[in-house]
């Protein structure tokens, strides 16, 4: 996917963009800048899961079969993180808020391994870009209870993970951290999609959120699933369809965008606790 001229103008601003710590936004500011962020990030976000395969159609027989699937691991490139990874470091910038007598700075956390490349390019955006300390973590080997690297209830911390479904395999991340660092202050979980699949909780403001003991987390998403959709059949992007042991690149076309609506409109949604 080559990058127009205007695209590489807006990865040089990005580059040049100075954070000023001493400059703290209000909270009604924080919410204008989420909106904001959001708005000029979900068509790119849209445009790389197309091109790179990560957002494919297999329809089902079953109108309750999902008949889509995400795999971010496929946009783990050199070209499409240096896109991704200012999508999380603007979110995660308009949620972090220095507190008094806290260490200035932040922890990520991300699940081994695909996280790792991606994880250290967040990183580097947060620590040149926004100028905010940070340091990373991850377990070492899937599935373990052993983290590696620093944990401290003095920094904040925020998980980043690919995609959003029923949020089970949140819990358990959030449950594994608290072990770790009982007094652990866990600030979110980022993903690049939510797919707006039910879930038990959400918060008061309506955001999806996993709950682990008295710890209630919000999730913040980059792109709702049901927007990426309409912005692909709006611009009739070409998506990967699996179908009957073939694949093939088709346009987003009415046919192609009835088959996720009518899915997604019936569907569980929604939370069963607020």
């Amino acid at each position: 996917m080559r990058r127009s001229k205007e695209e590489r103008e807006k990865e040089r601003g990005v580059l040049r963009e100075v954070h000023d710590l001493s400059n703290r936004p209000t909270i009604r500011e924080i919410r204008e800048k989420i909106v904001t962020v959001l708005h000029t990030d979900k068509e790119k976000l849209a445009e790389i899961l197309a091109a790179n395969e990560a957002l494919y159609f297999h329809p089902q027989n079953s109108p309750n079969a999902t008949p889509y699937s995400i795999d971010m691991s496929r946009c783990f490139n050199g070209q499409d993180l240096l896109w991704l990874a200012p999508m999380y470091t603007n979110l995660i910038d308009s949620l972090y808020l220095p507190k008094e007598g806290k260490e200035n700075g932040i922890t990520l956390y991300g699940p081994a391994y695909k996280s790792l490349g991606f994880l250290s390019t967040v990183s580097l955006f947060l620590e040149h870009i926004k100028k905010i300390p940070t340091n990373f973590i991850y377990d070492r080997k899937e599935g373990s209870q052993e983290l590696v690297g620093y944990i401290s209830s003095s920094r904040p911390i925020f998980i980043l993970d690919d995609v959003l479904a029923t949020g089970k395999t949140k819990t358990v991340v959030v449950g594994k951290l608290l072990q770790q660092c009982p007094n652990a202050d866990i600030i979110g979980i980022v993903v690049a999609v939510d797919r707006e699949e039910a879930r038990e909780y959400g918060t008061a403001e309506g955001l999806p959120a996993i709950k682990c003991g008295e710890h209630v987390i919000p999730v913040y998403a980059i792109g709702m699933i049901s927007t990426i959709m309409r912005g692909l059949y709006t611009r009739a992007s070409k998506v990967l369809v699996k179908k009957d042991g073939h694949e093939s690149r088709e346009k987003m076309d009415e046919q192609l965008y009835k088959v996720f609506t009518d899915y997604f409109e019936h569907r569980p949604q929604g939370f069963q606790n607020t």
